[in-house]
């Protein structure tokens, strides 16, 4: 158990130029230890030091690059006098502990405010980035439906996006990323790469504001001619330790991250694939139900990005070795997440005859942990769509008359814009065959 002892003693040795700050009381630290179950001093100190640089690097980013908001009382006096060591100790606590420590956060420091906002507007729908498409935006795709989902669509002017809990296939989405975790293989790569930087002849392109790129330049422009590699190396042997230790970390909480963000995923899946037989026998129930027609770029908000799935014979690796050292050396910046977020977009090779594009979004509130997998009913978002962009409907051959007179009858009278089609009986061919309803 770590006491107030304890911690003066780790923030003595780990901020030695300005522990204490003037007045401040730093035993709300106590509270968040004992949280996230630090055992003692040293696996505080521990903590601390694998995450020091890179917390104290993204601590003056942050005040360096605020914006504050007009018409406000807050100055960046106030902000840049607020408890640093606090700040740091905290970030280092992000980066060590990931979505546990973030749920932590977010619950504790909630007001019953806050609390009844939520309860009122509980969240919203936030984009998840598409990887870059290879192929543009179909003007049409499709959708596969029952009769019955048919005229839920239709009536409510919605359509549902899924979690990936409920899909079909349990590998989508919900694959762990493949994400380097070897330490020995870390070191030796940051190692190599950084020697490059230091005494290739040649010049590294890199970001020439960045503040770790320069400071590599700039010892690569003052180094003694007496520094080799080797020596080089040696002298950063166990910092680079600790580099190689923290990016295993990272990594991990990464995965964590994901295993959380599967239930707050919502994903709306089209095809580009008009009157598939396949399809139509799978997902309209053998001909019983409905094709629907939209045009994705009328769909309107939030369902305004899209992205075509990548069909693969295994998980692919979102973030590759030379990707982080590059980030870590400031040659190349690395959004890590957005890496990730394309597994949203990969599926199995055997899915590929679906040919699916989709529109992928994220919860707001995955922050708060108010949702359990148990409940089917939290597991999907219906989200409305605009009117114009649906624009024909094909009915199947074996749709019950009932259901097709209630089909026609919504779509006369919600949207009279959309062309009917009723799938023919035909022996003739492979493909469904349709005829336009006058």
């Amino acid at each position: 158990m770590v006491n107030e002892y304890d911690l003066n003693a780790v923030l003595s040795r780990h901020f030695e130029d300005s522990f204490p700050e003037d007045g401040q009381d730093y035993t709300p630290l106590l509270l968040d230890i004992a949280a996230m179950k630090i055992a003692d001093q040293a696996d505080l100190s521990r903590i601390i030091e694998l995450h020091f640089a890179d917390a104290s690097r993204q601590d003056d980013r942050e005040i360096r690059d605020f914006k504050l908001p007009a018409n406000t009382s807050i100055t960046i006096e106030t902000i840049c006098t607020a408890p640093k060591i606090i700040r740091i100790v905290r970030r280092c606590f992000e980066y060590h502990f990931g979505i546990d420590w973030i749920v932590y956060r977010s619950d504790n420091l909630s007001t019953p405010l806050s609390r009844a906002v939520r309860a009122i507007n509980p969240y919203q729908l936030q984009y998840m980035e598409p990887p870059p498409s290879r192929v543009d935006l179909p003007n049409e795709l499709f959708k596969y439906v029952t009769a019955d989902t048919a005229v839920s669509i239709l009536r409510a002017g919605k359509l549902r996006l899924n979690s990936p809990l409920n899909f079909k296939d349990i590998k989508d989405i919900q694959t762990d990323p493949k994400l380097p975790q070897l330490e020995e293989e870390l070191i030796k790569m940051l190692q190599d790469r950084r020697e490059q930087v230091i005494f290739s002849e040649e010049g590294v392109p890199g970001d020439k504001s960045n503040i770790t790129y320069m400071l590599n330049s700039l010892v690569r422009a003052i180094r003694a001619p007496t520094t080799t590699p080797e020596i080089f190396r040696a002298r950063h042997d166990k910092s680079d330790k600790k580099i190689a230790a923290a990016i295993r970390i990272n990594h991990q909480n990464i995965i964590k991250f994901w295993k959380h963000f599967v239930k707050y995923f919502r994903v709306l899946c089209l095809s580009d694939i008009k009157n598939d037989p396949r399809m139509w026998g799978t997902y309209c129930k053998a001909h019983t139900g409905v094709m629907f027609t939209f045009k994705p770029i009328l769909l309107g908000e939030p369902l305004a990005r899209w992205a075509k799935v990548e069909y693969l014979p295994k998980p692919p690796q979102p973030i590759h070795e030379l990707e982080v050292i590059d980030d870590i050396l400031g040659i190349r910046d690395l959004d890590k997440m957005v890496k990730v977020s394309r597994l949203c977009f990969v599926k199995h090779t055997s899915w590929s005859t679906e040919s699916e594009w989709r529109c992928v979004l994220l919860r707001s509130d995955w922050k708060h942990h108010p949702l359990l997998t148990t409940h089917k009913k939290e597991l999907y978002d219906d989200v409305t769509f605009s009117k114009e962009s649906l624009t024909a409907v094909h009915i199947g051959v074996n749709c019950s008359m009932e259901n097709r007179e209630q089909i026609m009858l919504l779509l006369r009278q919600h949207y009279p814009s959309v062309t009917i089609f009723i799938e023919e009986a035909s022996n003739s061919s492979f493909e469904p065959i349709f005829k336009m309803v006058a």
